[in-house]
């Protein structure tokens, strides 16, 4: 998870500088296009000079011819002049076209490469969403197994206590009825039984056969597991 949190932080730390790098581009971009507007503005105000300089010829040259030749000079002079305003015209015209055409152009490009970013940003974005979700599945099936296990050891244990408690109680059991034998067995070898005793009158063939002990796992049950047990069992 640490490795994916920081190919995400370099993967954005990549990003900025990408951007960065465009923005500076971009201002680059414009401040040629305002160098080039520039240049032609200049350029058509020397046009324009020139023209009126042309125009300020034409009009000294205007006294030193007849009538006759200073109308048709006039005439020509002006057909230029107008000639040559139309076609500075249209070259500025053509100019600022061509400018507002690659002004749109960097806007379009601007456009879709942020258009891009953000779609790369989103899928960056769910990614990371999808890994993080993966990771805390992960997460919680660890803990779920771990809690089964845990549960399952405290139910061993319990039953293997429980176990243990009941041979316990059974061998206790056992001894305290082989020391009765023992004690009644004992006794009725040396002394009869009174008449009010609450020994049986047992014959002493029968005492005196062997003991013979029995199985304990013959007929032994395991006590019933209790339903809910407490922490402290």
């Amino acid at each position: 998870m640490r490795r994916a949190i920081g190919d995400a932080e370099e993967r954005r730390r990549l990003a900025e500088i990408e951007r960065k790098r465009r923005e500076e581009e971009g201002r680059r971009m414009e401040e040629e296009q305002r160098a080039e507007e520039e240049r032609m503005r200049r350029e058509a105000e020397e046009e324009e000079e020139r023209i009126r300089e042309a125009e300020k010829s034409l009009l000294e040259q205007e006294a030193l011819v007849k009538e006759k030749a200073r109308i048709q000079a006039e005439e020509e002079a002006m057909r230029k002049l107008a000639k040559e305003r139309r076609e500075a015209e249209e070259r500025k015209r053509l100019a600022k076209e061509e400018a507002d055409r690659k002004r749109r152009e960097e806007v379009k490009m601007k456009f879709l490469q942020e258009l891009k970013e953000q779609e790369e940003a989103e899928k960056r974005r769910q990614a990371e969403l999808e890994e993080q979700q993966r990771l805390e599945e992960e997460r919680q099936r660890q803990m779920e197994l771990d809690q089964l296990e845990a549960d399952r050891r405290e139910q061993v244990r319990l039953e293997a206590e429980l176990a243990r408690e009941e041979e316990i109680r059974r061998q206790e059991h056992n001894l305290n009825m082989r020391k009765n034998l023992a004690f009644v067995r004992h006794g009725q070898e040396f002394t009869k039984p009174w008449v009010w005793s609450y020994f049986k009158n047992v014959p002493m063939e029968v005492l005196r056969e062997p003991y013979v002990k029995e199985d304990p796992k013959k007929n032994w049950k395991p006590k019933p597991k209790p339903k809910n047990p407490g922490p402290e069992a």
